[in-house]
């Protein structure tokens, strides 16, 4: 597919396991990603992983469930870089990928580290406790990409706006207005342009902006969406059911 782009619409939600699942529906080996995802996790604790089709209203999507349990419930950042750099060599993950990987890692323990040093009682190693889910979802999309020939911040873009839902998300410190704080950062940040809506949820997780700042080249106005030549859609599902289908679609365009 390396002639060919592939097209992000994050119009109804984007999470890590959404952009696994899309990239999983779109063709990646399902035994190879969930093998990836569950050696991942292996590193901090005992992970498994769970792919399978389920309708989103009346679009038929794959979703992906992580279960997991830590070794350590209070987990610091080098750990969980070390577990990166682990997997990383287990999986033999070419450089680019791997350095995708890691990069994504960065962003996302950074914005979340800024978040939570504005939060009363915020320590460390608090905000990790999601670290393996986090690590699971990146080197599943970078295995998954490996695979399907795509190459983050090259042949990837996004449909713009994307939109991040709204209302308030509650969390171990605290419920805050959505986007959640880190969202916002890494939205702020990497310049993402988004928008509050279509639903009052939580529509955009903090993994998903980190993988949409690290993975995309550009953006393109959802509006001329029509002028692509469209080999391939496939769709990531989300874990809530909503008047909207929460879904990722994904396009493989020219």
């Amino acid at each position: 597919m390396t002639n060919l782009k592939l097209f992000l619409n994050p119009q109804t939600g984007m999470s890590g396991d959404m952009m696994v699942g899309a990239l999983v529906d779109l063709g990646a080996g399902t035994s190879k990603i969930k093998s990836a995802m569950e050696v991942a996790g292996q590193f901090l604790g005992e992970a498994r992983v769970r792919i399978y089709s389920q309708k989103k209203i009346d679009t038929l999507a794959t979703r992906v469930d992580v279960f997991f349990e830590p070794f350590s419930h209070q987990l610091h950042r080098e750990e969980v870089n070390k577990a990166l750099r682990e997997a990383v060599k287990r999986l033999g993950l070419p450089e680019a990928y791997a350095q995708f990987a890691q990069e994504s890692l960065s962003i996302l323990l950074d914005a979340e580290e800024d978040a939570h040093r504005e939060i009363p009682g915020f320590t460390n190693s608090s905000h990790l406790h999601e670290a393996a889910d986090i690590l699971m979802d990146i080197l599943g999309s970078a295995v998954a990409l490996e695979e399907l020939g795509f190459f983050p911040g090259k042949n990837i873009y996004c449909l713009e706006p994307v939109y991040v839902g709204g209302g308030k998300v509650s969390f171990s410190h605290g419920t805050f207005p959505v986007p959640a704080p880190a969202t916002r950062r890494i939205l702020e940040r990497y310049k993402i342009p988004y928008r509050k809506g279509p639903v009052e949820v939580e529509l955009l997780t903090p993994t998903g902006a980190t993988l949409l700042a690290r993975m995309v080249a550009g953006f393109l106005a959802r509006e001329k969406k029509e002028g692509l030549v469209v080999r391939k859609r496939a769709y990531g599902a989300g874990a809530m059911d909503l008047d909207v289908p929460n879904l990722l679609e994904v396009i493989v365009a020219q």
